[in-house]
């Protein structure tokens, strides 16, 4: 069950978030924000339910089914912030005013076993639905290919 509010995680876990799209190993925000800098990563699924939005992002709504992602360890509150600027989330702001709102979430292996709670970022269903989204059914997000150039013939 998603807890919400400004609710933390329990200080020796460390700062933990599980990730679902463009944050993702191999991602381009990644590659832009978290490549070199997280602590640690492994393959992990939380409960709701992905979109897929025509932005060319994910949405993850609160649900009963799996999406599948990453759970990352954080060295610091700083990158937890640049997470929260790109993902459009400002837990002093009211929440009609974020893309999407920060909530500690239960996390658990590929295979169940319990990971322990984790920050991870969700959407409302009505705004996922409103920006083109289409629900993944297999809870796993991955980017559409860039469009390919036509070649010219000289």
């Amino acid at each position: 069950m998603v807890q919400r509010g400004r609710e933390r995680q329990p200080a020796a876990a460390g700062i933990r978030v599980f990730v679902y799209g463009t944050l993702k190993p191999g991602q381009r925000n990644w590659n832009r924000l978290l490549s070199g800098r997280v602590h640690r990563f492994q393959t992990a699924r939380i409960r709701g339910r992905l979109y897929t939005l025509r932005l060319g992002f994910p949405a993850a709504v609160p649900a009963d089914d799996w999406i599948q992602g990453y759970l990352l360890g954080l060295p610091d509150s700083e990158l937890l912030d640049r997470i929260d600027a790109l993902e459009g989330f400002r837990p002093d702001r009211p929440a009609r005013h974020n893309r999407y709102r920060r909530a500690v979430t239960p996390c658990f292996s590929p295979t169940g076993a319990p990971l322990g709670r984790a920050y991870a970022y969700f959407m409302d269903t009505d705004t996922a639905e409103a920006l083109g989204g289409r629900p993944l059914l297999d809870g796993i997000w991955r980017p559409s290919p860039a469009p390919q150039r036509a070649q010219v013939r000289r």
